[in-house]
């Protein structure tokens, strides 16, 4: 139920971590790697998704031309744990 968000979040950060370089895309990609162990397990503790929105929303400032694709994962990531909250 929550695989295509996560899955939509995870293309937003690809593209995002293409448009910039550095700690940030390095960043980016570490939380596609941990979109995508989230889609693979499953959602046990929706409260894991938190720490994601954290280290997102910290790297929106930095983000450069990718800050819109990085903003838009954070809605996909809220969407989720609010899905998964509910459930």
């Amino acid at each position: 139920m929550h695989r295509p968000a996560l899955r939509a979040a995870r293309r937003e950060l690809v593209t995002a971590a293409g448009r910039t370089e550095g700690r940030v895309e390095r960043c980016l990609h570490g939380q596609v790697i941990e979109l995508t162990k989230l889609v693979v397990e499953g959602i046990s503790d929706p409260e894991r998704l938190d720490a994601h929105v954290e280290a997102l929303e910290e790297l929106v400032p930095d983000a450069g031309d990718g800050a819109d694709h990085v903003e838009r994962a954070i809605a996909r990531v809220r969407e989720v744990r609010r899905a998964a909250e509910s459930t």
